[in-house]
């Protein structure tokens, strides 16, 4: 592998190669860009900021024609050097205490240079007081033309300003490519430019006057420079998100996910990829590179990544469907197909089939016939007086319940919640609705509650359609990391789920994880309002929470819940609920004979090693 000077060295042309030109022009902020050709001029300013004046003695330009990686140890004398000095203005008020930082501003970048090894150094009196690189600049985007505005603050501490009659600090900028040992020659033909600002504030009494400094940024941080497009030609409802929520998309080159842009390219049905959004925490997570706080999620413009660190909670949004009878007497031993669906728009019902339950849970439907349309259930909430409310779509979570009961999260590559009971995990479902997870606004419009069966059902047919997996079955989530203490959501730890695409609904990374393996899965489906071992006494549960079976075989299955319809589809396992085993569980678990998205077996709704839960959040807007 060459590096930059090996390719310099093996040129025989013998003309001057220009390997990478780096121009930092550091110059004070006064209203003026000095020319180029002022190499070397020293200036001798008085720049005033927020009533204090700063005297800056040093070089205006810094220049290097022929910028070669180095080594750590030769930065003295072959990196590009400005040479300062910084002081108080006799005119100063002497009862205040001065404080400054060393700041970068204007900076204009090549995209070459956002690497790593392209350092700084800063040393003070003789002192290096911080080093870093220029890797995790902000860019902003200007009419599709990309600039880099960041400020970025040099001196890591902050520092009191020396008064006039005291010795001035002395500072010396350093910037260089370091030498790593590898091939460089991506940094070849590259620029960088760059102001050098003095930014001061006062303190008195203990109080620091900082407010006109608030626009600097510490930190740097990544917006993504390249736009994921996804035009959706499916028809599917837009998301509806609650306040709070973070709509995101996934950047396949740069590997994080970023924020969508609502308007364009968050989604594509038609291309299989689904819409995903995220809850993150109220605060930024402390000692995190780049984290932020919920309020600056939401204010952030589109593309600026979202750190993993910061995330609560992922979800998928599956927009509102009717689908195509395929089985609807519930044969046995039918074959998979791939299933029919067409989206709906708003909360317009235009299938034929209509379906009633009784308070047993026994469904009566009007042209139940194969061939004709159905409404999905999912997307009908009815409540115990009849009342329907209806909703655009709904959100499930993207991987099973991780955290734990009091703090619930929902995170791909670690353990998911096991170990509780049925009614332990309703509760916890219920959490995500909280000012933890969203804004006030956010959670009074928002309904959190542990996944049903039907809703299982929804998420599983859409996964057989053509805006999913269809015919083709999940990859099981039997990752050769588990054990009886550790199922890890995704199929691995940390983020093993972004190779591990073929245990999602989409073969691809924006669907839903875990329905296939993991986990078996609880959902709220339940016969004859039994509690078994659950913890939970049925009957207080809200109607729409669940969902009741009046008999014990794929005869009593619900039109939509991917049980009597499916059974039996690909070889899955298929055990109704009984009076012993009242509960549905869905999925199957990552050893199992035969996991499967349209695996459904019965329990007791005790507490096991083997089982977890998912949620879903229907938002009323």
């Amino acid at each position: 592998m060459k590096k930059i000077k090996e390719i310099l060295d093996n040129d025989k042309t013998g003309k001057k190669v220009l390997v990478l030109q780096i121009i930092g022009v550091f110059v004070l902020t006064l209203g003026f860009t000095l020319a180029l050709n002022y190499i070397s001029k020293s200036i001798n300013a008085s720049l005033t900021t927020a009533n204090i004046n700063v005297i800056y003695v040093g070089d205006s330009n810094i220049t290097k024609d022929l910028f070669l990686p180095i080594n750590a140890n030769e930065t003295s004398t072959k990196a590009a050097i400005a040479n300062f000095t910084v002081k108080g203005a006799e005119s100063n008020p002497t009862d205040k205490d001065i404080i400054y930082d060393i700041t970068l501003t204007n900076i204009d970048i090549t995209d070459g240079l956002l690497d790593e090894n392209f350092k700084f150094e800063l040393y003070k009196n003789n002192t290096k007081i911080s080093e870093g690189n220029f890797s995790n600049l902000q860019v902003e985007n200007k009419e599709k033309e990309y600039t880099y505005y960041q400020r970025a603050i040099l001196n890591e501490n902050v520092m009191n300003l020396p008064r006039y009659n005291e010795t001035a600090d002395s500072f010396q900028i350093r910037i260089y490519i370091l030498d790593n040992g590898k091939d460089q020659s991506k940094l070849m033909g590259q620029s960088f430019k760059a102001n050098v600002e003095i930014a001061t504030y006062t303190t008195k009494g203990g109080s620091t006057n900082r407010n006109r400094y608030t626009n600097l940024i510490t930190i740097k941080c990544p917006i993504n420079t390249v736009t994921p497009v996804y035009t959706d030609t499916s028809g599917a409802n837009a998301p509806v998100l609650a306040e709070g929520m973070i709509p995101v998309v996934y950047d396949e080159g740069l590997g994080y996910w970023i924020k969508a842009d609502v308007n364009n390219g968050w989604y594509n049905y038609t291309d299989k990829i689904w819409a995903n959004a995220v809850m993150v925490k109220t605060d930024a997570t402390e000692g995190v590179k780049c984290s932020n706080s919920r309020s600056y999620y939401m204010n952030a413009p589109a593309y600026t990544p979202v750190k993993e660190e910061d995330i609560l909670a992922y979800y998928v949004w599956i927009p509102r469907y009717k689908y195509k009878l395929f089985n609807a007497t519930y044969a046995s031993g039918t074959t998979e197909q791939l299933i029919e669906v067409t989206f709906e728009s708003g909360t317009s019902t235009t299938g034929t089939v209509t379906c009633t339950y009784a308070s047993n849970g026994a469904e009566t439907c009007q042209n139940k016939a194969n061939g004709n349309w159905y409404t999905h259930p999912a997307f009908t909430m009815i409540n115990a007086s009849g009342n329907k409310t209806e909703y655009k779509g709904i959100w499930v979570g993207k991987f099973e319940t991780t955290g734990d009961t009091t703090t619930p999260t929902i995170k791909p590559g670690i353990s998911s919640i096991r170990n509780i009971t049925v009614g332990q995990m309703y509760n916890t479902g219920k959490l995500f609705r909280s000012t933890n997870y969203l804004t006030t606004t956010g959670a009074n419009e928002s309904d959190s509650h542990m996944m049903k069966n039907i809703e299982w059902g929804a998420v599983a047919y859409l996964k057989q359609s053509i805006y999913g997996l269809g015919i083709t079955d999940i990859t099981n989530n039997s990752s050769s990391t588990h054990s009886s203490s550790s199922y890890y959501t995704g199929g691995g730890s940390g983020t093993s789920y972004k190779t591990n695409t073929g245990q999602s609904t989409t073969g691809n990374i924006t669907g839903v994880y875990d329905m296939t393996g993991g986990a078996f899965e609880y959902v709220m489906g339940n016969y004859n309002k039994r509690a078994g071992s659950s913890a939970l006494t049925v009957s207080t549960v809200p109607n729409e929470h669940i969902d009741i079976y009046s008999g014990t075989s794929e005869a009593a299955s619900h039109l939509g819940d991917a049980t009597g319809e499916t059974a039996g589809w690909y070889g899955d396992f298929a055990g109704f609920v009984n009076s012993s085993n009242p509960w549905f569980r869905r999925g199957g678990y990552y050893n199992a004979t035969f996991p499967g998205v349209f695996l459904f077996d019965k329990s007791t709704g005790e507490d096991r090693y083997d089982n977890a839960f998912r949620t879903v959040l229907s938002i009323t807007k």
